[in-house]
């Protein structure tokens, strides 16, 4: 969401980027950081992380995406994420507001998918407990792990 800094979902991409900078120390050196960002965006949270230029060819043939060993998808329907089983993600849910505002069709649609992603995902993270709560209604977690990270907190 970097090609949208000033939305809040930009803010923050720029915040995790930023926290990566800034705490580039206590990342052990056998761990390597990669930051998926826009071209534009390479360098700009330092030399401690690598960085991954987006690409549209990622989105439609995920398999051309190098692999990684844990993924953060910092948004529930992002259409980025790795190829294959081998990769260990987390998932950041933010809201099913699409539950309220979208068409029955399409919130079926977006719950699958959402579903599909926390089927594959091995933590389950969530911006509040009202989004806790309110994902609950519709998202089986299938017993894993789940914590709140409140969006917008310095530490």
């Amino acid at each position: 969401m970097l090609r949208h800094p000033w939305c809040g979902l930009g803010q923050l991409a720029i915040g995790y980027g930023e926290w990566y900078a800034s705490h580039a120390e206590l990342v052990p050196d056998d761990f390597d950081i990669t930051l998926l960002v826009p071209s534009s965006w390479e360098g700009r949270f330092g030399d401690r992380v690598n960085y991954l230029g987006y690409r549209d060819i990622y989105r439609w043939m995920p398999w051309t995406m190098p692999r990684f060993d844990v993924w953060h998808s910092i948004h529930q329907l992002s259409p980025f994420g790795p190829y294959g089983n081998s990769t260990r993600r987390i998932l950041t849910i933010h809201d099913v507001n699409f539950m309220y505002e979208k068409p029955k069709v399409k919130a079926k649609k977006y719950l699958r998918r959402l579903q599909r992603e926390c089927d594959k995902s091995e933590e389950i993270c969530f911006i509040s407990n009202y989004s806790r709560d309110d994902t609950l209604r519709y998202i089986n977690l299938g017993g894993r792990e789940s914590h709140v990270i409140y969006s917008g907190a310095a530490d």
